[in-house]
Parts: structure tokens; sequence; C-alpha cells
């Protein structure tokens, strides 16, 4: 028993993923890479509940969701929130919730993948394709014909 508990203990602590498990929506566990992204220490996330985490917007996101679910609504499991970390930035994460049991009572698992790469590789593209639209929007006739026919 003691061997599978390290194992996963390891696993779990050296994924590049943050992984928080929540009693209601009190954090009661957190591994290495959720401190890292926000910033807390374990003493300071731990006892935290999970909307003192995110944006007031992401909040929101998350009660409709709620509403939805509680509704007997079609509802995804994963989503794309911002964290708020301990000195105040934000950072773009996505989360996918599930199910658990842990300690012997019903909790949620939340594994939290850090965006902020992926959220800044994405806007030279944006602003490349803005850039284009923009252009074709402000060309000659002949010239946006034929790129759109091209």
């Amino acid at each position: 028993m003691k061997v599978s508990e390290k194992k996963y203990s390891a696993l779990v602590e050296q994924i590049s993923d943050g992984i928080v498990i929540l009693n209601g929506t009190l954090i009661e566990f957190g591994n290495r890479t959720i401190y890292e992204i926000s910033g807390y220490c374990e003493e300071e996330l731990i006892g935290k509940t999970f909307d003192e985490l995110i944006s007031p917007e992401s909040n929101e996101l998350l009660l409709e969701r709620k509403r939805r679910r509680l509704a007997s609504e079609p509802v995804p499991d994963t989503y794309e929130l911002e964290i708020i970390t301990k000195d105040g930035q934000k950072v773009s994460v996505e989360t996918k919730i599930q199910p658990i049991v842990y300690k012997g009572v019903s909790a949620r698992i939340v594994i939290i993948r850090d965006m902020t790469k992926s959220k800044q590789a994405e806007n030279p593209v944006k602003e490349s394709e803005q850039n284009l639209r923009t252009y074709l929007e402000n060309a000659p006739d002949g010239i946006a014909q034929n790129l759109k026919n091209f």
C-alpha cells in the first residue's frame, strides 16, 4: 500500500498540470504545479474556496454552468477560466473538473493547465488575420475579388 501511495504521490507532484481537490468549494489538496501557477504556498491555498482563486468573470461562468447542470442541461466538463495569482495577476487556464472520492467522501478533482504560452502564441496570428481583413476591406475591388477567389 505504501509503495502504491508513493507512486501516485510522485505522479501527482511531477505532473505539469495543476491539481486541486475540492470538498464542496473548499480546496483540500493542491500539487506543486498549482502552487507555482497561483503563487500561493500550500498553507495559503489549502482552506481557500475555489471561488477565491478565480476571477469574478470566471465565477459567473461557473455559476451559470452549475445552474445548467442542476437543470439537467448538458454542460461541458472543460472550462477556460482565469486564476487570480497571489500578486493579483490574471492567468488563463483550462480546467477539467471530475467527481472523485477523496478520503471516503464525494469530492471533485480539478486539473488546471496554464494557457499563458498558448494565448501568447495566438496573438500574432489573430493580429495578422485582422490586418488581412482590414486590407481586404480597403483594397480596390479588382484586387479584393482576386484575393477572395484565391
